[in-house]
């Protein structure tokens, strides 16, 4: 059964970066159609962390506080090496709206957008999967598949997806923002090519006695990365970059199972080995842990695609690149560039100039991103510089979640010097 569907935007794929870009094309006047072939928002998955400018732009957006209220406001990051503090970098000194990071988990971001995009009056069509695209003269045909939950069997009952019908959108413009695995990105033929080496990463989500302070803490030491991320309710994230094993990139999905498959995964995550980890990786007191509340694995693949646009197609948030995990590059640009990229079709949609507007716009991103990817060749040590921080500044500049102006502030203090080419706060 066919269905069909007129919309000026469609937005496929209901993450941060997807309702981010509904919303503010919503707020601009601009209706979007956005779809995903999940069942809702996300139940658990990362603990985000928002830098100043992403939480300026949600101010525009008039969101900020609700934000802010659900999340753990961080003020300072603190470097170590395998036992001490090499290096402390603080925002709360930075003179800018927002001198802080916010940790928010995912699902209360998503959920907060949803709540949002309903009362402009946006609703996520849930269930829908993406299958055929047809490119025509003056925008795009694609073919959606609405799902729904079937109950199989008798002995051993279960659900699996089963086709309800199919339904034709036609729209002049598609922003795809199905993240990591962008089945979207793979039907249009679009490469995602590796720019960086692949690390794996051990994450678990504990409850501990000690309070954390407002500061998350890094470690790297011999080039492996360990990180504790304070959460709100006595939470505190812990993730181990590991190297030995290779994950494959669906464990990348939001939600992920607790217990992996095989014995060597189960085995990376078990209790014991948690326990081992903090004992030779945390240089400095986790407390005791009351339990552990999630784990997963989960590989990082830094890589970007070669074209960002096809046709009046186009490609947003971890579909486009992705970056090193510890900074949160990858997800705060995406937020900043939704809101950049609603501007540009608010202000262009309908007329004939809008692709070359968005090309323009997107040669921006292009500048912005190589530079984030090249932190290690744009930044020059001062004299005044510890000699462990200029052994390690690329993983400790690619550390710190800000960008722009505030990132080349925030080296400062690190007394290294950064000179980025048109670099500039969203």
């Amino acid at each position: 059964m066919f269905g069909k569907r007129n919309s000026e935007t469609l937005i496929v794929g209901a993450g941060p970066i997807g309702m981010m870009t509904a919303l503010a094309l919503a707020q601009n006047g601009v209706r979007a159609n956005i779809i995903d072939k999940a069942n809702r928002t996300c139940a658990r998955s990362n603990a985000l962390v928002l830098n100043p400018a992403s939480l300026e732009a949600f101010n525009r957006l008039g969101i900020v506080d609700r934000i802010i209220d659900n999340s753990f406001r961080v003020d300072e990051i603190v470097f170590y090496d395998d036992s001490q503090v090499r290096e402390t970098v603080k925002l709360k000194d930075l003179d800018i709206a927002f001198p802080f990071l916010a940790i928010v988990p995912q699902s209360s971001l998503e959920d907060l957008l949803e709540s949002e995009l309903k009362r402009e009056g946006v609703s996520i069509l849930w269930n829908h999967r993406a299958t055929h695209i047809k490119h025509m003269i003056n925008g795009i045909e694609l073919e959606v598949d609405k799902l729904v939950e079937r109950s199989i069997g008798y002995a051993v009952a279960h659900s699996e997806k089963l086709v309800d019908k199919t339904i034709s959108f036609q729209t002049k413009l598609m922003l795809v923002a199905d993240g990591y695995n962008s089945l979207l990105r793979d039907r249009l033929g679009i490469e995602a090519t590796s720019v960086g080496q692949t690390s794996q990463h051990a994450l678990f989500d504990i409850e501990t006695d000690a309070y954390p302070d407002r500061e998350i803490r890094i470690s790297i030491n011999k080039g492996l990365e360990t990180v504790q991320y304070p959460m709100i309710g006595d939470m505190s994230r812990l993730a181990f970059q590991f190297e030995g094993m290779t994950l494959p990139s669906d464990y990348r999905e939001k939600e992920r199972m607790p217990v992996q498959a095989s014995f060597e995964q189960e085995k990376l995550l078990g209790d014991r080995h948690l326990y081992e980890l903090i004992q030779s990786r945390c240089p400095w007191n986790t407390g005791y842990i009351n339990r552990v509340i999630w784990r997963a694995a989960a590989p990082f693949e830094i890589r970007k695609v070669k074209m960002l646009r096809e046709g009046h197609t186009v490609l947003l948030g971890d579909a486009a690149r992705t970056f090193a995990p510890t900074g949160m590059a990858s997800l705060n640009q995406g937020l900043q560039e939704a809101e950049r990229i609603a501007d540009t079709i608010k202000n262009d949609l309908g007329k004939s100039e809008l692709l070359l507007s968005l090309d323009r716009q997107l040669e921006e991103f292009e500048t912005e991103w190589d530079a984030l990817y090249h932190l290690g060749t744009h930044s020059h040590p001062l004299d005044m510089a510890d000699p462990w921080t200029v052994a390690n500044r690329k993983q400790l500049l690619q550390s710190l979640p800000a960008n722009g102006e505030t990132l080349e502030r925030l080296a400062s203090q690190l007394f290294i010097h950064l000179v980025i080419p048109q670099m500039v706060d969203a």
